[in-house]
C-alpha cells in the first residue's frame, strides 16, 4: 500500500495543497519548482478543501519558483529598464518627436549628459545638433533663446559659467518626448490653424502731403516685374527720401495702397527675407521695425538703372 503524503505550497498569494501518493506529490512539487504555475504536469492529484494540514508539512517556495502569472509580476523594474533603452538620435529626428526647438535642446542635453547623470556644456548640445544633421545658422542664432527657455522652465540648472545639469523635471519630460509615437495631434491642428490664418495689415500715416503721395505713386509705378523683396526695397528707398527711416509690413501695405498695387502676399516676409538672405535691412530702433542698409540702397539704385532697360 502506497504512503499518503500531504504538502501545502505557497506561491505568492496562491496556496496549493497536495495530497496523494508520496512519489506523485514529489513529482508535482518538482514541476512547480522548475516551471512555476504555468506548466504543471498531467498527473492527477487531489486538493483537500476542509482538512487541516500539519504546519510542519508547509513549504514556502516563493523565492525559488518562477511565477508566470502576469498579474503577480512586479513590472516596476521592467518599466525602469525599458525606459532607459534610448532610441538612436537619428530615429528621433526621423519621427520628429519634439514639438519645439526648446524641446529639441532638452533631448540633445539628455543624450549629451548620459540621461542626466553628468554635467553638459553648450558645446556638447551643439555637437548633438551636428550629429543629427539639424544644425542650421537660424537654429544657432536662436540657441541662447532656447537655452534660456530650458532654464526658466526648470529643465536645466546652471552649475557654473559653462556647465549645466538636468533637473528631475527635465529628465521626466525628455523620457516623455522619446516615448511619443508621432507628432501630437493638437500640435498639428495648431500649425494648420496658424498656416491657414490670413495676415492682417493696417494703413498708417506716412506723413506725406498730397504732392508727395502723387510723386511717390508715380515713382513706384515706374517699375515693372519686380519681385516682392525688390518692391519692398524700392518702397523703403523712396520713403527714406521723405524722412520715413524705419518701416515694417504696415508701411509696405500703406505704400502699396497709395500706388494702387496688390497687397495679397506676405508683406512681412518680403522684409524679413530681404534682411535674412540679402542683408538689405538692419533692425530699427523700435522692435519689429527695419532700417534700410547700404546694401539695400545699392540694390534700389541698381533697380533704378535697370528700369530704363526694361
Amino acid at each position: 500500500m502506497n504512503d499518503t503524503f500531504k504538502l501545502k505550497v505557497c506561491v505568492g498569494d496562491a496556496n496549493i495543497e497536495l495530497e496523494g501518493d508520496g512519489k506523485l506529490v514529489h513529482t508535482i512539487f518538482s514541476e512547480l519548482r522548475e516551471n512555476g504555475l504555468g506548466k504543471l504536469g498531467t498527473s492527477e492529484f487531489m486538493l483537500p478543501r476542509y482538512e487541516e494540514v500539519d504546519e510542519t508539512s508547509i513549504t514556502k517556495i516563493e523565492e525559488n519558483v518562477p511565477v508566470t502569472n502576469n498579474e503577480n509580476v512586479d513590472t516596476h523594474d521592467h518599466k525602469e529598464k525599458s525606459a532607459i533603452l534610448l532610441p538612436n538620435i537619428k530615429d528621433v529626428v526621423l519621427k520628429n518627436l519634439p514639438k519645439t526647438e526648446a524641446e529639441w535642446m532638452l533631448v540633445y542635453a539628455f543624450y549629451a549628459s548620459d540621461e542626466g547623470k553628468k554635467a553638459f556644456t553648450e558645446d556638447d548640445v551643439r555637437q548633438m545638433y551636428h550629429a543629427s544633421n539639424r544644425f542650421t545658422e537660424s537654429r544657432n542664432k536662436n540657441f541662447a533663446t532656447n537655452r534660456r527657455k530650458a532654464v526658466t522652465s526648470n529643465w536645466f540648472i546652471t552649475i557654473n559659467d559653462t556647465e549645466y545639469s538636468l533637473t528631475d523635471r527635465g529628465k521626466a519630460l525628455a523620457y516623455e518626448i522619446l516615448q511619443r509615437t508621432s507628432e501630437d495631434s493638437s500640435s498639428k491642428k495648431t500649425k494648420k490653424t496658424i498656416n491657414s490664418a490670413k495676415a492682417t495689415y493696417s494703413i498708417i500715416d506716412l506723413g506725406l502731403d498730397e504732392g508727395q503721395r502723387q510723386d511717390f505713386k508715380q515713382y513706384i509705378l515706374s517699375f515693372s516685374s519686380l519681385n516682392n523683396m525688390d518692391r519692398a526695397v524700392i518702397i523703403a528707398y523712396r520713403l527714406n527720401q521723405y524722412d520715413v527711416i524705419e518701416i515694417n509690413e504696415n508701411t509696405i501695405f500703406t505704400a502699396l495702397r497709395i500706388a494702387g498695387l496688390p497687397t495679397s502676399y506676405d508683406l512681412k516676409g518680403s522684409l524679413s527675407n530681404g534682411k535674412s538672405f540679402k542683408n538689405y535691412y538692419v533692425p530699427g530702433n523700435t522692435p519689429g521695425m527695419y532700417k534700410l542698409h547700404h546694401l539695400g540702397e545699392d540694390r534700389a539704385k541698381q533697380l533704378e538703372k535697370d528700369r530704363g532697360n526694361e
